[in-house]
């Protein structure tokens, strides 16, 4: 049974982490994914990045998924979300463009997904995909909030995650477009910087 409210909008979110998964071990497994992630790889080669991180892997919650439950759905608002990283199974990335559902971008243990919530510009990124649980899945979360406080914006900016994360964003949303579809990864790389996100009202 589809899960009728995404997991970012529902009590779930800031529900108390599965009672079998210690403060240590929930740590240990959110460092080594951010450890993988590009968006925080430079942030472990000094010590004020690598004290940060600890502070801020101990606010990660851990979150059993069932299969077909929705995490977030697209256009959601991005700033109070969070960004995931997935410990076990595959969530699935879809997005609608027009009367078509794009083709599924998967994303697999070690992996992460949600990199709109670390996006600090002006203008807030909203959700681009709805992700949902293609199997069984145990999430990590990490709320915007973690990367609230005016020294942790520092090294978000300062080290570029921010903007990695916008690339990030820009370069998924490229990739389904029907002009860059059959563009590399390398390529699309290149071209995502030369983009921006802008929020336009009516009339405007």
């Amino acid at each position: 049974e589809l899960m009728a409210t995404p997991l970012e909008a529902s009590p779930l979110a800031e529900a108390a982490p599965p009672p079998h998964v210690s403060l240590e071990e929930r740590v240990d497994a959110t460092l080594r994914c951010m450890r993988a992630s590009p968006l925080f790889a430079e942030w472990f080669a000094f010590e004020a990045g690598r004290a940060t991180l600890l502070r801020i892997a101990r606010e990660a919650t851990m979150r059993d998924v069932r299969r077909y439950d929705v995490v977030y759905r697209e256009g959601q608002p991005a700033r109070n979300g969070a960004w995931y990283l997935v410990l076990r199974g595959t969530v699935e990335l879809v997005a609608t463009r027009g009367t078509r559902t794009t083709k599924p971008l998967l994303v697999g243990a070690g992996g992460s997904f949600g990199e709109e919530a670390l996006v600090l510009d002006a203008t807030p990124m909203p959700r681009s995909f709805t992700a949902s649980a293609r199997e069984r899945c145990q999430l990590l979360l990490l709320p915007s909030r973690c990367f609230a406080a005016a020294d942790v914006r520092h090294l978000v900016r300062s080290c570029g995650t921010s903007r990695a994360a916008t690339l990030l964003a820009l370069e998924a949303q490229l990739s389904l477009t029907p002009l860059f579809a059959n563009v590399s990864p390398t390529t699309l790389g290149k071209i995502a910087p030369l983009w921006r996100y802008l929020e336009v009202g009516p009339g405007e």
